[in-house]
């Protein structure tokens, strides 16, 4: 799909006023991020069709793209990741890691603003176990660095063999800037910041409810720098429905990240759906 145009808060109904307040914490989860952040746009009919039960996609105002909404993958390292209960717990080696959400995603109770995550693959069992209790949708896969972008396989759990779910090819579109200079050097910077700030979505289908939490991102001594990205889902991919095309970045919307540091607090907010 051709890239189109960066959507911005203001292309949608609904706010990010609305946030649901998270219960004590009892413990929390920490690690670093190298890699990327990329928003693409697709049909918004192909959106809709990501997300399950009453979720639904918030109304696209936008004056010329109302067909169109956002999607957003990382593609990157998880470093020195660790537990906090009363004392820090490392839990050893560093991974990597391919997430999959979708921006402005609404329950129908609330105008509340959600990043509904619909896939996360990645190779750490014990981060895969965490992961279920947020909801997030975790499956195991081996995610690769490859000459300018990234390769996710999978297990077909049918015949056991390996199958790519995903690939992409960057390209690099100026220097490293700190965080601050960042806000003024890349015009939508700012905004994807906000984005990413909304309260992320998990999904328990056993219990048929929806998990709140927040990544709360630390961009401070973060490096940053401007890509493109071209990539394409493959039919191994979960959930389908996105295979069949070869996909680009929107303008100004996709960046390389060094040191993001981001926590994460347990237990999430439960909401109904």
């Amino acid at each position: 799909m051709t890239a189109t145009s960066f959507f911005t808060r203001r292309d949608f109904k609904g706010d990010d006023d609305h946030r649901p307040p998270l219960p004590p914490e009892i413990s929390n989860g920490e690690t670093s991020y190298f890699g990327q952040i990329t928003f693409t746009n697709i049909g918004r009919s192909v959106a809709q069709n990501l997300l399950p039960g009453a979720l639904r996609l918030a109304e696209n105002i936008h004056p010329t793209l109302r067909n169109e909404h956002p999607i957003v993958h990382m593609l990157g390292k998880q470093a020195h990741p660790s537990w906090r209960t009363k004392d820090k717990i490392d839990f050893g080696n560093d991974y990597a890691e391919f997430i999959l959400f979708i921006p402005f995603v609404q329950n129908p109770a609330s105008p509340q603003w959600y990043n509904y995550v619909a896939r996360m693959y990645l190779g750490d069992v014990r981060a895969i176990e965490i992961g279920a209790l947020f909801g997030y949708r975790k499956r195991p896969a081996i995610v690769r660095t490859v000459q300018m972008g990234f390769e996710v396989d999978v297990t077909d759990l049918e015949s056991g063999e390996r199958k790519r779910a995903f690939q992409s090819r960057t390209e690099r579109h100026g220097n490293w800037s700190s965080n601050h200079d960042a806000e003024s050097l890349l015009p939508q910077y700012s905004e994807l910041k906000a984005i990413l700030a909304m309260p992320f979505l998990g999904v328990d289908p056993m219990a048929r409810v929806a998990l709140g939490s927040y990544f709360e991102l630390r961009f401070d001594d973060a490096q940053v720098a401007p890509i493109s990205s071209k990539h394409q889902y493959s039919p191994a991919f979960e959930p389908p429905g996105l295979a069949g095309q070869v996909y680009e970045s929107v303008p100004e919307g996709a960046i390389d990240l060094q040191n993001l540091p981001w926590r994460i607090s347990y237990p999430p907010a439960k909401l109904s759906w």
